[in-house]
């Protein structure tokens, strides 16, 4: 069965001294086995470090994909929470090592994943990217271990004027967050080629962070390398 994208969260919080930011309540309950994936913005300082928790629930052990990417004082983050518990969610990252400005998170639920199937990620900072279609990208991952995945993108833009990113070719478009800021995507591919998370800016003069991570489909089939079916190598 095709996973499918259940629920959205955000939170904005501006001026400084902020340690830590939550994304309030869920509107519905986590159904267990899920993913949840959280995308967190801030204006860092000293901080590289953010930990993740659940204020109103039990899941409590997110892990990083990949680490930051950055660029103009801008960092941009990606957590998941594979076979999530169910229940009311309520993220909280805490920002550790000094208080940021600026920041905001948004978590995202998925259903119909495996249950440790996180795949493959790659971020980048753009300066200027233009508006031609898809040149907002997070570059492209190495091959996917297995199919059909999903494949989530992320893009935060910042700078120049406030027209939000639109989604890539063949992505389904989630809402806008951060005040038309930030726009997540997702789409199902049945192949193990290389991926990228793409969008298309609203106009010009503006800088983007960008992410992508793919998590394989429940049920879906894992590549064995022919070297390996040899045995050689």
């Amino acid at each position: 069965m095709a996973y499918a994208f259940i629920q959205e969260k955000e939170a904005v919080v501006g001026g400084g001294g902020i340690g830590q930011i939550d994304s309030g309540d869920t509107t519905s309950s986590c159904t267990a086995g899920g993913l949840l994936i959280a995308v967190i913005k801030f204006d860092f300082f000293a901080t590289e470090t953010i930990t993740m928790s659940d204020v109103t629930g039990t899941n409590d052990t997110w892990t990083q994909c990949g680490g930051y990417i950055s660029g103009s004082g801008k960092k941009l983050a990606m957590f998941r929470l594979e076979n999530c518990a169910s229940g009311t969610l309520n993220a909280r990252a805490t920002f550790v090592g000094g208080d940021v400005s600026q920041a905001a998170i948004s978590v995202y639920e998925f259903s119909g994943l495996q249950t440790a199937g996180f795949d493959k990620t790659t971020g980048q900072y753009q300066f200027d990217p233009g508006t031609s279609a898809d040149a907002v990208t997070s570059g492209a991952t190495a091959a996917l271990a297995g199919q059909p995945a999903l494949v989530f993108g992320f893009t935060y833009k910042f700078a120049g004027t406030g027209i939000v990113p639109s989604s890539g070719t063949a992505y389904t478009s989630l809402n806008s967050v951060w005040t038309d800021a930030g726009r997540g995507e997702h789409k199902r591919v049945t192949a193990t080629t290389a991926v990228a998370g793409t969008f298309t800016a609203g106009a010009t003069s503006q800088e983007h962070l960008t992410f992508v991570a793919t998590f394989l489909e429940e049920g879906g089939a894992v590549f064995t390398p022919r070297s390996t079916l040899l045995g050689v190598g």
